[in-house]
């Protein structure tokens, strides 16, 4: 996990405890998916927050008569309700680290590194293969990862005792956060509250882990747009931004953290898509971003029982559902490729040292 900013960061506390692990027939069996969305999802967004998604489908260019300044603290007051956003992160020379696309609504979000190479709107399949190293996110409760054609689910895990792909998955939705946030992953997300030109805000899920409540802090305007945040609390975090006109009203282009005085990273916001309440299953549930055709599926739960087939309730094999490996003869491996190789040489050669013998014994011998 990388954090972001000019402060030291806490501590690593996170325990990998694996919970028990579960094979399911089909996706849909045992109803994984029926229950009732989190509160807090998108099923039941807040009011604000649809407010200002709706305002994000103007650019910036279509609002000229609106305040920037304001636009930027209804943007961090609000529950976010984002179903692309598109950013790199960079170093100060502006060298390019990684490029990933995520969206975050309620508690559920998603993260992807980007390659270049895939299409984000179809779902992964033998066409469209997936090569990122991190693609993660949430569903309500439900915590899930893909690798290639493999996709894991963490249901309902119990956060005392996390099973592996709940603790990455959280970790990594504290590092989408400071995207969202326009630069800090310590605070939480659309809980900024405004007096003026300075706010309170309450701490991430991330940082209550280690006695911090809230933060405090100012923007600083210029110009009527805003060109710094910094934020105090166990440290200082400082943000310069710079505007571009193709985003929406109030939100920067360039985040640096830091400063620009001690500028340590940089973050390239390049798109942001808002996000409506009917898109909630189709962005953020992972049934939908993989084809059942070529995937493959485990899930693991520490807190809710499923029922059979329950082969180990510590450790059990994950169930194909149809991977390319299952309907492909596996080829010869080097080895027996060597050995065929090897006993077709030796028998040709065999041979012909035979035959030549052969034509020797039976040749006339010349007359003495």
């Amino acid at each position: 996990m990388k954090f972001i900013g000019n402060s030291k960061s806490y501590p690593k506390k996170a325990q990998l405890r694996n919970g028990g692990m579960h094979r399911i027939q089909n996706w849909s069996e045992q109803g994984l998916w029926s229950s009732k969305p989190a509160k807090d999802t998108l099923s039941r967004p807040k009011f604000r927050g649809l407010l200002f998604a709706m305002l994000l489908l103007f650019s910036a260019s279509q609002l000229r008569g609106a305040d920037a300044v304001e636009a930027f603290k209804e943007y961090l007051a609000s529950p976010p309700s984002i179903a692309k956003i598109i950013y790199s992160e960079a170093s100060c020379n502006d060298t390019l680290s990684r490029t990933l696309v995520g969206g975050w609504c309620g508690n559920s979000f998603y993260v992807r590194e980007l390659t270049g190479a895939e299409n984000l709107d179809v779902p992964i399949s033998r066409t469209n293969q997936n090569h990122s190293v991190l693609y993660v996110g949430r569903l309500g409760d439900s915590r899930w990862q893909i690798a290639g054609y493999e996709l894991m689910l963490s249901i309902q895990p119990n956060l005392s005792k996390p099973d592996p792909y709940a603790v990455v998955s959280d970790a990594m939705q504290a590092m989408l956060g400071g995207a969202i946030n326009l630069g800090s992953q310590h605070v939480q997300p659309g809980a900024f509250v405004w007096s003026g030109n300075k706010f309170t805000v309450k701490a991430s899920p991330w940082a209550r882990q280690f006695g911090i409540d809230e933060f405090q802090g100012e923007i600083i305007v210029t110009g009527g747009l805003v060109t710094r945040m910094i934020i105090t609390g166990s440290g200082t975090w400082d943000y310069k931004y710079l505007a571009a006109a193709n985003l929406p009203l109030g939100i920067p282009a360039e985040i640096i953290c830091g400063g620009s005085d001690h500028c340590t990273s940089k973050i390239l916001i390049k798109q942001i898509v808002p996000a409506m309440p009917s898109d909630e299953m189709r962005i953020f549930d992972p049934q939908a971003r993989i084809d059942k055709s070529v995937a493959s599926l485990t899930v693991l739960s520490n807190s809710v029982v499923i029922k059979e087939p329950v082969r180990n309730s510590q450790l059990v094999a994950r169930m194909e559902l149809g991977t390319v490996s299952s309907v492909k003869p596996q080829p010869f491996s080097v080895t027996q490729r060597s050995v065929i190789i090897a006993v077709v040489l030796l028998s040709t050669f065999n041979f012909t040292i035979l035959a030549i013998v052969r034509w020797r014994a039976q040749k006339p011998k010349p007359p003495n």
